[in-house]
């Protein structure tokens, strides 16, 4: 019902709500007490043009629709609250060591949001939703990753609970690159059904959007490209202990490993200062990262073969660092492909800035909580602690 009202305009009659809807006006009066107990909806009063009785009607309360969104990646985290519509109110980027405990790196998460929070206007204070982005697989429905990931220990660690808890809101968790897509989709390619994002950072991930819609896959595993095996490099280990993959020979960790193993100068670099080392690259770097987005180009154009994309976005601090790296993969997309998988193909940079992940998570909350399952939710638990 409330997304109802939002695509009214952010006002709709009671009697306007029960046609668009199809529920009852008492269901319709019911859901609008839990909406305005909530403080998401309000009653206003419109003077009717006919000069008649003036007409009630129930407003979407935007300045109330506020997320706590985090974005975990490698080496930081981001730590946001986000207002309906994608305004950032607040914002803080922290240091975080993957290797640590999860409880122990999501507690200086909460520090840093409560910290945060503490100094948004009393009226910004209460949430309606949690979203959080891990770079690893997500049990989406269950709210935990799965697997193997560079969150080594975090398999089954129940990342929705620990924040629900915490701050008694529903929360909602997806993989990173999921989330890039999401905001990529709802900023840039709105009228795009069919995408393909690739985020090459310290690692190698994608994801996908088909015929409108994130596809996770079965488990969670959809878009994990990074750990597709390159024939006849058996010689290279990956992080996952597999041979082979394609972030082993192009991921922003492997780039840093092959820079400072050809010029001296660069031994000591990390992942993190790759994309500062190709902005400003010498010749040599400029091969090596040349050579990097062929091997990419080649796994994306398998992908392209698969899913017939209408776009395919390349996103991620090392994706980004020089146009070359695009130009390279479009170059061997195109040439590996069939002319009917790229007649109408585009291949491009991503156009979202470090923000994108915490874009990403406010849009996963707006989503699930303009559900009509979520707003019961949501009045349920308001009407628990009343």
């Amino acid at each position: 019902m409330l997304r109802t009202i939002i695509e009214a305009g952010g006002s709709a009659t009671r009697s306007e709500i029960a046609r668009a809807t199809e529920l009852s006006r008492p269901t319709v009066d019911e859901r609008v007490t839990a909406l305005t107990r909530l403080g998401l909806a309000r009653a206003t009063t419109a003077r009717n043009s006919t000069g008649g009785r003036p007409a009630s009607s129930i407003e979407f309360a935007a300045e109330r629709f506020i997320s706590l969104c985090v974005d975990i990646g490698e080496r930081y985290a981001r730590v946001a609250f986000v207002a309906f519509g994608g305004k950032i109110i607040a914002q803080q980027a922290i240091p975080i060591d993957l290797t640590v405990a999860s409880d122990h790196l999501l507690s200086n998460v909460v520090v840093a949001a409560t910290e945060l929070q503490d100094g948004l206007k009393p009226e910004q204070r209460q949430i309606a939703g949690v979203g959080v982005g891990v770079p690893a697989p997500v049990d989406y429905p269950g709210g935990r990753t799965v697997g193997w990931s560079v969150m080594s220990g975090w398999s089954g660690f129940d990342i929705a609970g620990y924040f629900r808890d915490i701050f008694g809101v529903p929360t909602f968790v997806d993989n990173d690159v999921n989330l890039l897509l999401l905001a990529e989709s709802e900023t840039v390619l709105t009228d795009v059904e069919h995408v393909l994002f690739v985020k090459i950072g310290q690692g190698i991930g994608s994801a996908l959007k088909i015929s409108g819609a994130i596809d996770r896959g079965a488990d969670g595993a959809a878009g994990d490209i990074g750990h597709v095996h390159v024939a006849g490099r058996e010689d290279i280990i990956c992080r996952c202990g597999k041979r082979g993959c394609l972030e082993a020979l192009a991921g922003g960790w492997a780039l840093a490993r092959d820079f400072a193993a050809r010029e001296s100068s660069y031994a000591g670099i990390d992942a993190g200062e790759v994309a500062d080392v190709i902005q400003h690259g010498t010749p040599l770097v400029m091969d090596l990262v040349h050579e990097a987005a062929q091997r990419v180009g080649e796994a994306v154009a398998v992908a392209t073969s698969l899913l017939n994309p209408q776009a395919i976005i390349i996103g991620g601090r090392v994706g980004c660092a020089s146009d070359q790296f695009v130009a390279a993969v479009r170059s061997v997309v195109y040439e590996r492909s069939l002319p009917l998988a790229t007649r109408k193909l585009s291949i491009l940079n991503s156009q979202l800035d470090d923000t994108g992940g915490v874009r990403g998570a406010a849009l996963l909350v707006e989503q699930n909580l303009l559900s009509e399952e979520h707003i019961d939710d949501l009045a349920l638990r308001k009407d628990a602690k009343t």
